[in-house]
């Protein structure tokens, strides 16, 4: 739905909790799954719960698009500062 604009796509990656053990602990994923958006090399927003496509297109546009944040995120959400750690 906001791709239509000609703005890059947020871009997405899964990581196998049994394969990398050492990346799961850098970035202190506690449960499974867990989303984490990142900006610029922070983490903004960890998410834990099950939601919907349209949920997550929402989500997404809010992050990345400054579209208007939904009405299931609260003020706090999205202004996380922690840096993603790096893996040697």
């Amino acid at each position: 739905m906001f791709w239509e604009h000609n703005l890059p796509s947020p871009r997405c990656m899964a990581v196998d909790a049994c394969a990398e053990p050492d990346l799961v602990d850098a970035l202190k994923v506690s449960g499974f799954p867990e989303i984490l958006f990142t900006n610029a090399g922070r983490i903004i927003h960890r998410e834990k719960v099950v939601r919907s496509a349209e949920a997550w297109s929402r989500m997404m546009a809010f992050f990345y698009y400054k579209a208007a944040r939904p009405p299931f995120l609260c003020e706090a959400d999205g202004k996380g500062q922690e840096k993603v750690p790096l893996m040697s």
